[in-house]
């Protein structure tokens, strides 16, 4: 059987949406890229999606089922795995109904130690349940490295390896997978925390030092327009996360994959992450920058 999709160079060039991918040995293979994969359906595949050297993707809004494997890291990590569905594509989520994938939906044989994405990402995972007398797996990590898999929601909880996936979601996350409404292009990649902020806040990114990738929180106590970039220590311009973009008040997150503005990864060392919101309920304007740790 062939592959869907191959993705092979810049992680900056392109990004994988909108596509019903099955039949294949592989959906999407990655190898040295890493763009936003978001809005796909991939079934019936071996792998629906498998990881080769330097992928760095935003794996989110996908469903996962009935392939042999969801997601495959193989010999590199997402900078984040989020809202996709594994194994269901309807029926009764109580019961677990749908079409899981028959031996894991996530695959683990490359980690690091400092790994973050799949970690409070609400993905929904049908996987686990027995399927033709084969007890398949929602997680299964083949490596010595704890799994970070908090916040996430299960049918049935099957993990196999050092995996933490303490602070289960009790609720199925509605807006996971395609059609849930959450899909954004590489560019908006912020997930929205609780709480209401009453100040404007830029917040120290984590894991720090980092390799690959890391979380910049930030707060919004008003509806503003934001500009977020990385920068060396010489004051150039590295990488633009958000151009001047719109926000509602609140609580968000961007992650930065270690990359410049055209998809290389930075050297180690020490740069800087700014934060401009130019408030729209009035003439406020704040800016505040911190520093963070790139580790190779």
């Amino acid at each position: 059987m062939p592959v869907g999709i191959v993705r092979v160079g810049n992680p900056g060039l392109a990004t994988i949406s909108g596509n019903d991918i099955f039949s294949c040995d592989d959906g999407i293979y990655m190898n040295y890229a890493g763009p936003d994969i978001y809005n796909n359906y991939i079934h019936d595949c071996d792998v629906a999606i498998r990881l080769g050297p330097a992928c760095v993707p935003d794996i989110h809004d996908n469903d996962f089922f009935a392939n042999n494997t969801g997601v495959y890291i193989e010999q590199s990590q997402p900078s984040r795995l989020r809202y996709n569905n594994f194994g269901w594509t309807g029926g009764s989520v109580t019961q677990g109904h749908g079409d899981p994938n028959l031996q894991e939906g996530v695959l683990v044989n490359y980690l690091t130690s400092d790994n973050v994405f799949l970690n409070n990402n609400r993905n929904n995972f049908y996987d686990g349940i027995v399927f033709d007398s084969q007890l398949n797996a929602g997680i299964r990590n083949l490596t010595s490295v704890t799994l970070m898999a908090k916040r996430n929601f299960w049918v049935q909880q099957t993990v196999t390896g050092p995996i933490n996936v303490n602070f289960l979601e009790a609720n199925h996350n509605n807006n996971a997978g395609p059609t849930g409404g959450m899909g954004k292009t590489l560019s908006e990649q912020e997930t929205i925390a609780t709480g209401q902020p009453t100040d404007f806040l830029l917040k120290q990114n984590y894991p720090n030092p980092f390799n690959p990738s890391t979380i910049i929180p930030f707060s919004l106590p008003k509806k503003a327009i934001v500009s977020i970039g990385i920068y060396d220590v010489t004051g150039s311009l590295v990488s633009e996360l958000v151009r001047w973009q719109t926000y509602e008040s609140g609580q968000f997150e961007l992650v930065w994959n270690g990359a410049d503005h055209i998809g290389r990864p930075v050297s180690s060392g020490i740069y800087l992450y700014r934060l401009h919101a130019q408030g729209l309920e009035g003439d406020e304007s704040f800016v505040q920058a911190r520093k963070l740790l790139v580790v190779r």
